[in-house]
């Protein structure tokens, strides 16, 4: 479920569903298990020049 850059979604919407999605699933009697990772600063460690070619390889559009 995408929150960021969406109008009426925040952090707390997301976790809102995260949540609820984690409760149905224990009250299901499944297992629930998650993986944060925090990827803020990623991108600042590639070159992005090189990233920009790559990108464009796969057919996505760059535009600055």
């Amino acid at each position: 479920m995408q929150s960021g850059f969406r109008a009426n979604y925040s952090c707390q919407t997301a976790l809102t569903a995260l949540i609820d999605n984690w409760l149905k699933t224990i009250d299901d009697g499944d297992l629930v298990g998650a993986v944060f990772l925090d990827l803020a600063k990623a991108f600042d460690l590639l070159n992005h020049e090189l990233l920009i070619q790559k990108l464009n390889k796969y057919k996505f559009a760059y535009t600055s």
